[in-house]
């Protein structure tokens, strides 16, 4: 194939994808039941007082904030099933729900608490490694969650360098656009048969975002796939 109708596929092959933030489009992964409460007529909402999905790995989370990414709303979603398995819930579907981040307003955007203990131990630890650190790192990350500590003036650095964001309040119900409902099964082998490589599901800090990690490709990739390719293992609605 020619220069010229390599460059004419890209362009075809672009036109199809509607997903990510190129196309202004932001995810949260969730459960079945999250999604089935948005279709009849409510919105996310952060989780207050009800214990955090992450509490078995010992994850501090804000809890008057709902989480969103760019890229990882279908990782998110399967860490969500295989955690509340982990405690003993039963959730036999995992659900992505997309949003228009054009309808948000941002003065409800704050930096991801682990963007912030990143930034601050990258500034004032030097030398030390964060994962030798565990305790002292998890300190760090619970006082942004206590602490909202100039996280606004950086939430889009957050985003665009650490994939995620958090969102202070219940999101517009008019910014949902659509839900992917996928069955616990596909989404689990989507993990641990179809693409075992462990680095292919690893949220890290990316210092030049205009140039996509291999990872951060292969989980854009993947939403697309989700919401765009259809798949009897997958329900895409349209709000």
């Amino acid at each position: 194939m020619g220069a010229s109708k390599r460059r004419k596929a890209e362009i075809e092959r672009r036109k199809r994808i509607t997903t990510g933030l190129r196309n202004k489009r932001i995810y949260h992964g969730t459960v079945e039941l999250v999604a089935q409460d948005i279709l009849n007529g409510g919105t996310l909402r952060p989780r207050g007082d009800k214990p955090s999905t992450w509490d078995a790995r010992n994850l501090a989370s804000r809890k008057n904030c709902v989480y969103l990414t760019d890229l990882y709303g279908v990782h998110y979603a399967m860490q969500t099933i295989i955690q509340s398995r982990k405690t003993g819930k039963d959730c036999p579907k995992a659900a992505v729900i997309e949003m228009d981040y054009t309808q948000f307003d941002r003065n409800n955007f704050l930096a991801d608490e682990d963007f912030m203990a990143m930034v601050n131990w990258a500034v004032n630890h030097e030398g030390k490694n964060g994962e030798k650190h565990r305790e002292e790192y998890e300190e760090t990350v619970r006082y942004y969650v206590e602490n909202d500590a100039g996280a606004h003036k950086v939430w889009l650095k957050s985003l665009l360098h650490f994939g995620t964001v958090a969102h202070r309040g219940d999101i517009p119900r008019n910014a949902i656009t659509r839900i992917a409902i996928i069955s616990a099964p596909a989404i689990v082998g989507i993990r641990y048969e179809t693409y075992k490589d462990d680095d292919l599901w690893k949220v890290i800090f990316n210092p030049t975002p205009d140039n996509l990690t291999q990872t951060q490709q292969f989980q854009g990739s993947l939403t697309h796939t989700i919401f765009d390719t259809p798949h009897p293992e997958v329900q895409v609605i349209r709000l």
